[in-house]
């Protein structure tokens, strides 16, 4: 799919979910990008500027239902890397609403 790019990578015990992949799908035209995580820990968090998504985020102890806001999302990747900033409020199951920034910087192997 033209406009796709795709981030895979595994998580290891110091994130605390060790035995899940992680996946992001990057729109970059769109302003849009979807983390998708599948093993120990299973959920689909999508972001897009000025929008609110709910997902399940299906852990080991249990699903929370979590509402997510992106304030502002920065994509600035190519076939060679790139960053992304997003900038986005998170409440879990109704609590209020806490702000994260999230950065990301990719490398090609």
């Amino acid at each position: 799919m033209e406009g796709l790019y795709r981030v895979v990578y595994e998580e290891t015990e110091i994130s605390g979910m060790e035995g899940t992949t992680t996946h992001f799908k990057i729109y970059p035209d769109e302003k849009r990008m979807i983390l998708l995580r599948m093993g120990s820990t299973d959920a689909r968090m999508e972001f897009e500027n000025r929008k609110k998504h709910v997902c399940l985020y299906d852990t080991p102890y249990g699903v929370l239902e979590i509402a997510i806001t992106t304030n502002d999302l920065k994509i600035d990747v190519s076939d060679n890397g790139g960053k992304i900033r997003i900038d986005y409020e998170m409440s879990v199951s109704g609590q209020k609403p806490v702000r994260t920034i999230l950065s990301i910087d990719i490398r090609p192997q």
